[in-house]
């Protein structure tokens, strides 16, 4: 499907997309920013609408009010009276949402004036899931659960506590969808941390680490396996809460021997029936099953296939999704067997779960990994990570000031360190990238843009996160590739050339096989010396979902994007193609509304917005 766009005048004409990970527009309150110690009473700021009237509050610098829960300012709904504020979100009917917020208490000043305690109500489609109630004045996060019933949920915060004026403080409000069964499943980094490896899922499912010694892993720290009867990471039963007939796990291996005659497991799931595996054969294979609870042993779903090399790290995932088994090596699914199952019960006469060994077997074999593990995700289904891709425009950014040299900066920590040292606002103010006030600041700068703000912002939800130089789409298309597992959500975004190489790196992903949940492209524009050698800027390969595309007409016909980019399967992408009549931004002259199609909050707001989606 394509769809046509018209900005004009700051009226976006578009398709409204799914909002993201937090489905809330404006959450911390950083719109309209503020002066330092300054308030403001309103009715509606970006996001928001109020029943009555609340204030909003910059407080840097103020000693007699706390300091934001998140970013610069905060809101407060008891300004003059109790007063209520809502926000309606785009859900999916049936899907299950974590609502948090940090609430505070307005501390008393100097003439004694203040508030002791803050009750805000929560509503969730009009039905209170409850009171939030904070008795200090540091703000305090607080969370609520909730099911959607609709495609369009109003969010409420009803102001309830004492009616004096003074306080019901609010900051940081945040939806995201989560699991049915948040309890279950684990992340495990392997972060050096003692004797405990620990799952970073939130779901509390820590492991205990027997043997194996902390090496430099994939990222970060990973742990070494000799394959001995005794080396293991033995996990809870827990990891199993609220499991149905599905079950996923991936792991970054590097074996330095396949441990023949009897190969390692990779991780093992135990028990008298319901055993869920996957396991590196002798032969470098892997080897991916599950049982049918309380069936003969024959009943199950194994996939075996692929092959894993020694001494380099590969991506390794089993999935069963409820009617097969699916093995995956390096993203590329390598095997599948068809059997249903009606029912797992996990709980059956279980006996351990363990990753690097199956210590159970009391057969005379050996089954303990040897080499190397890291990254390990349990989970119902794949796991869906973020990676977030931008490339630069390659004539009139500072950034890279004409330069063609390769220029990649990878990761979270890369791109803070950068952006704070280059970017002239961020270096005054030291940026955070869970501030939308600073994202803006940096989107609309000269010295930064769309095409690093972005993934800068994404970072705080995701460490795969890159920036590039343009003219080197095989390069991005290598980083993708090395990092990408089944169920991962990818975007990309570019300016000018950057977009170019943006559709170049859309049409070799499709060759691989990897979807690409998003892709941006600003004034897309193919230059000769990008080498072209994947395609052309305009076809959209079948392998993208969502592309939209901004372009303007006022440039000289040389800098003016392509306005017209086309789905190969219409079925398949929803294409959106939009006109942006006097692109704002800091650059000046003939060529100044192309370079300012990058500052422009009307192309980086739905772009981000689209990016952040569940």
């Amino acid at each position: 499907m394509k769809i046509a766009g018209l900005i004009v005048a700051g009226i976006l004409i578009l398709a409204a997309y799914a909002r993201g990970q937090n489905l809330v527009v404006n959450g911390s309150f950083e719109s309209p920013p503020l002066a330092p110690e300054a308030s403001v009473m309103l009715s509606s700021i970006p996001g928001w609408t109020s029943t009555g009237g609340f204030e909003l509050w910059n407080t840097s610098g103020d000693a007699f009010r706390p300091p934001p829960h998140d970013g610069h300012q905060y809101l407060e709904l008891d300004a003059f009276a109790n007063t209520s504020i809502y926000q309606d979100l785009t859900t999916v009917p049936g899907a299950h949402y974590r609502i948090s917020l940090a609430l505070a208490n307005r501390p008393l000043d100097s003439s004694g004036q203040g508030s002791l305690i803050s009750a805000v109500e929560v509503l969730w489609g009009g039905v209170s899931l409850g009171t939030a109630s904070q008795g200090g004045t540091a703000f305090t996060a607080q969370t609520f659960s909730a099911q959607a019933g609709s495609t369009l949920t109003r969010l409420q915060f009803n102001g309830v506590g004492p009616s004096d004026t003074f306080g019901d403080l609010l900051d940081a409000v945040a939806v995201q969808r989560v699991s049915a069964n948040a309890a279950g499943g684990g992340v495990y980094h392997f972060e050096r941390n003692g004797g405990t490896a620990l799952d970073s899922s939130g779901a509390g499912n820590h492991g205990t680490i027997e043997g194996p010694t902390y090496v430099a892993g994939y990222a970060g720290d990973g742990l070494r396996f000799s394959g001995s009867d005794t080396d293991r990471v033995l996990l809870p039963q827990s990891l199993f809460d609220g499991f149905g007939t599905t079950a996923y796990v991936s792991a970054r291996v590097r074996p330095s021997d396949y441990h023949a005659p009897d190969g390692g497991y990779i991780f093992r799931k135990n028990a008298e029936f319901n055993d869920f595996w996957a396991w590196l054969l002798p032969d470098g294979r892997l080897n991916c099953l599950i049982y049918e609870s309380g069936v003969s042993p024959t009943s199950h779903a194994q996939a075996i296939g692929g092959f894993v090399p020694l001494n380099q790290w590969s991506q390794i995932a089993c999935y069963y999704d409820g009617t097969a088994m699916h093995a995956y090596v390096n993203g590329l699914e390598v095997a599948t067997d068809v059997y249903p199952i009606a029912s797992i019960d996990w709980s059956m006469a279980y006996y351990e779960t363990e990753i690097g060994n199956a210590t159970r077997y009391n057969d005379g074999n050996d089954y303990g990994f040897v080499g190397d593990i890291d990254e390990v995700v349990v989970s119902q289904s794949p796991v869906g990570r973020a990676i977030v891709i931008g490339i630069d425009g390659g004539g009139g950014q500072d950034v890279f000031a004409g330069s063609k040299t390769v220029f990649v900066l990878s990761g979270s920590q890369a791109l803070k360190q950068w952006i704070n040292k280059h970017v002239k606002y961020c270096k005054e103010f030291t940026c955070s990238p869970s501030s939308d006030a600073d994202f803006g600041n940096i989107a609309r700068s000269a010295d930064g843009g769309a095409a690093i703000a972005i993934p800068f912002r994404m970072s705080a939800d995701t460490d795969l996160v890159a920036y590039f130089a343009p003219g080197n789409p095989s390069q991005v298309l290598a980083y993708v590739q090395d990092r990408y597992q089944p169920g991962d959500r990818v975007f990309l975004v570019g300016f000018s050339a950057g977009a170019g190489d943006v559709q170049d790196v859309l049409v070799g992903l499709n060759s691989a096989g990897i979807p690409v949940r998003a892709s941006g492209h600003i004034d897309s524009i193919e230059a000769p010396s990008a080498g072209d050698a994947l395609g052309d800027d305009s076809t959209i390969p079948p392998n993208v979902e969502l592309v939209l595309g901004f372009y303007q007409k006022q440039s000289p016909a040389a800098t003016r994007g392509e306005d017209d980019l086309t789905a190969q399967d219409p079925g398949r992408s929803t294409v959106a193609n939009t006109l942006v009549v006097d692109p704002d931004g800091p650059s000046l002259g003939m060529h100044g509304w192309h370079r300012n199609m990058d500052n422009d909050e009307r192309v980086w707001g739905p772009i981000l917005s689209a990016f952040r989606a569940p």
